[in-house]
């Protein structure tokens, strides 16, 4: 299962969503299993896609400001791109962090990691004018929302 932004999937996207192109070349298609618009997450079920090994996470409540992190995504659907740069504040009422990263828009559904490979939170939106902020749904968020869905595994 593959966890991203709702609205990168959103409901004009046929099914079954092409999602990725394996290192082989090959397609692996997905289906939407269970989406939340207020969190703006959704979890997506794709065939073929064995051998591909889940992350961890950390409560990104724990980070203080200031954590280095860094993103990853497919800017717009192009090639991938690695950023680095800080949590610079956090919203929990709204379970949001915004990052100060550079390359953030169009990378919305990537992931925000931690230097030790540690999930922080799935990419919400992106700005490209200085100081380059990303908003972050966090992993308290994201655990709501496969609790909510019975998604244990």
């Amino acid at each position: 299962r593959v966890v991203t932004a709702n609205h990168v999937v959103g409901f004009r996207v046929p099914q079954p969503f092409i999602i990725a192109t394996r290192a082989n070349g090959t397609k692996v298609g997905c289906r939407v299993v269970a989406t939340d618009g207020e969190r703006d997450l959704a979890l997506l079920a794709c065939d073929g896609l064995s051998g591909v090994h889940g992350v961890d996470h950390v409560a990104s409540i724990t980070l203080p400001i200031g954590t280095r992190v860094v993103a990853s995504g497919n800017a717009l659907g192009g090639p991938l791109i690695i950023s680095d740069g800080i949590i610079a504040y956090k919203e929990w009422a709204k379970g949001k962090l915004f990052c100060s990263v550079p390359g953030g828009r169009g990378m919305s559904g990537g992931g925000v990691f931690t230097y030790d490979g540690s999930l922080v939170g799935i990419i919400q939106a992106g700005f490209d004018e200085p100081p380059h902020t990303m908003i972050v749904t966090s992993t308290l968020q994201l655990m709501k929302f496969l609790i909510k869905n019975e998604i244990t595994s």
